[in-house]
């Protein structure tokens, strides 16, 4: 063996002595911040390393069983949920147990998000042998460095992105999208080679009646009323506020990316779904004057595209519902009110002018709307004088599908106070429902209070 391969033998060696020692008595928790960790740090150079977490008999023993596995193709796929949800890890593998890709969620002191990487297939034991013996004796001149790319494959590289990005500026703002030569992978892998293929995935995160979509390109779009009345701008911001979601769907989005030869930055980068199609180019364009960016969409992934068909039906079912509510309420009232705000004050008003009569027991007859659904029970209530220190109140309203239904209630001091402006304005907004299981204390004194007849009968 010659001197100048010594060095790079020992390397290699070195480089399977230093394997970490694998860690014991990981928790999940822990587990799916070190990978989170461990991709941020290694970044691109984590190919290059040989971590425990990369194999599945050591997630196996770390985890126990997984909660849920699947086989699908060649492949079979684990997961893991955390305790307490504090976060979870999927995990897929070949038929033969080789780890090919990790992803999930973590949750740690600084933060909570996403991770997804492949996993670099390590040679087995002997081929790594073999590899020694032909470093061993390999003749000198195969240790040197590889030659440095040619300028015409540095030249070629570059017109190829500053084309794209030309294109990417003419395309037209909406409808039909021409279709480009670079839109055919096989084009672009001949042009530039097959460049550094990732996987990540776009998500559907769901906490009871309110979803939101994160997709790859930084897109969030919601659906349903957030808990709270609260408008995530980030997903880290709606783990936050809202906790760990029930539950979360996701399609997985292949990325493959190209670097022009050292000594040009210009990059190109194509996302597509699960059917390859081609959802997103975006890039850096670089020359003697400086870097320009480009950002195309071009298409959606499946699970974005049906999420914002559920989005637009919601709407469109708020619309109408709105445009039937006010209907409603003009013709009740004979108001001529137009929009949810008009709508939503002028209900708040006359909820909380009752409440405010009813807690002094001011006599008088008062008209209010209570939002159940998407109509209105429209309410009159008679308060009579006081009568041995009871307030007695006459409260009507028609069900369609029941009849007319009346309230006769002899409301204690005590009971009257529990009409608060704050309980009006939970009835203006329709969530004054009753619970059987656990009333309030001003449900309770309704059941107790109050006798209910319907047509007539009690």
């Amino acid at each position: 063996m010659s001197r100048k391969s010594l060095p790079l033998f020992s390397s290699l060696l070195l480089m399977f002595a230093s394997i970490p020692a694998l860690a014991a008595g990981y928790s999940c928790q822990s587990l799916t911040n070190t990978i989170h960790d461990d991709i941020v740090q290694y970044g691109d150079t984590l190919k290059d390393q040989r971590l425990p977490w990369m194999r599945l008999d050591w997630l196996k023993e770390q985890l126990g069983s997984s909660d849920s596995s699947d086989t699908s193709g060649n492949e079979n796929r684990y997961e893991w949920s955390c305790e307490n949800d504090r976060g979870r890890l999927v995990a897929q593998a070949d038929k033969n147990g080789n780890l090919l890709r990790v992803s999930g969620e973590y949750t740690s002191d600084n933060g909570s998000g996403l991770f997804s990487t492949e996993i670099p297939q390590t040679r087995s034991e002997q081929e790594f042998n073999q590899l020694l013996s032909q470093i061993s004796i390999a003749p000198e001149s195969s240790l040197l460095p590889p030659s440095q790319p040619s300028n015409a494959e540095d030249i070629k590289c570059r017109n190829v992105i500053a084309q794209i990005r030309s294109d990417i500026a003419q395309l037209p703002a909406s409808g039909q999208i021409p279709h480009f030569s670079w839109m055919d992978l096989s084009w672009l892998q001949q042009k530039l080679g097959n460049g550094v293929s990732t996987v990540t995935y776009d998500y559907v995160y769901t906490w009871n009646n309110y979803s939101l979509f994160a997709g790859v390109d930084g897109s969030l779009i919601e659906l349903g009323t957030a808990p709270q009345g609260i408008h995530p701008k980030t997903l880290e911001e709606a783990m936050s506020s809202l906790g760990h979601p029930k539950k979360s769907v996701s399609e997985k989005i292949d990325q493959i990316t190209w670097q022009c030869p050292p000594g040009n930055n210009s990059t190109l980068t194509f996302q597509t779904d699960k059917d390859r199609v081609l959802t997103t180019v975006m890039g850096r364009d670089c020359g003697e004057e400086g870097c320009d960016m480009f950002f195309a969409p071009l298409a959606e992934s499946a699970l974005k595209h049906k999420f914002k068909q559920q989005v637009e039906k919601e709407t469109q079912s708020r619309v109408e519902a709105l445009a039937a509510k006010l209907r409603d309420y003009n013709e009740y009232y004979k108001t001529a009110f137009d929009s949810q705000d008009q709508l939503d004050n002028d209900v708040a008003a006359k909820i909380k002018t009752y409440y405010s009569s009813l807690r002094q027991c001011v006599p008088g007859i008062y008209q209010y709307a209570l939002p159940v659904l998407q109509e209105f029970l429209f309410n009159t209530s008679v308060i009579s004088k006081q009568n041995d220190g009871s307030c007695p109140v006459v409260t009507s309203f028609t069900i369609k599908q029941i009849g007319k239904v009346v309230l006769k209630c002899e409301f204690q001091p005590q009971s009257l106070r529990l009409f608060t402006d704050q309980e009006a304005l939970a009835a203006a907004q329709g969530a004054a429902n009753f619970d059987s299981e656990h009333p309030s204390e001003l449900q309770k004194a309704v059941n107790n209070e109050c006798k209910r007849y319907i047509d007539g009968t009690p």
